[in-house]
């Protein structure tokens, strides 16, 4: 059985939204997963991840986000975003293809 994995994308905690909408823009995968450090400008706003949410389906992808920021992964819940704490909990859930 194969699985399918996610493009990871790695985010700088400096990056703003512009800056890693063009990071997912220029990915060919359907399924990106962002790797964020803790206290990103990212999680200074929900709004952020909505916009960020709303632009991946105009473009048929799905955006998850790997953190261990408290405040990113309720931003993430509340819109309904997947969010796992590490890579590994991400391979424990593999989707098979």
């Amino acid at each position: 059985m194969f699985f399918l994995r996610p493009r990871i994308l790695f985010i700088e905690p400096q990056q703003d939204i512009d800056e890693i909408w063009k990071k997912i823009k220029e990915s060919n995968a359907e399924e990106i997963a962002l790797i964020i450090p803790q206290k990103a400008i990212l999680f200074e706003s929900s709004i952020s991840l909505k916009m960020l949410q709303k632009r991946a389906e105009k473009m048929q992808k799905t955006i998850l986000l790997i953190t261990k920021d408290l405040q990113g992964k309720r931003f993430a819940q509340n819109i309904g975003m997947r969010c796992e704490e590490s890579i590994e909990l991400l391979d424990q859930r593999k989707k098979p293809l």
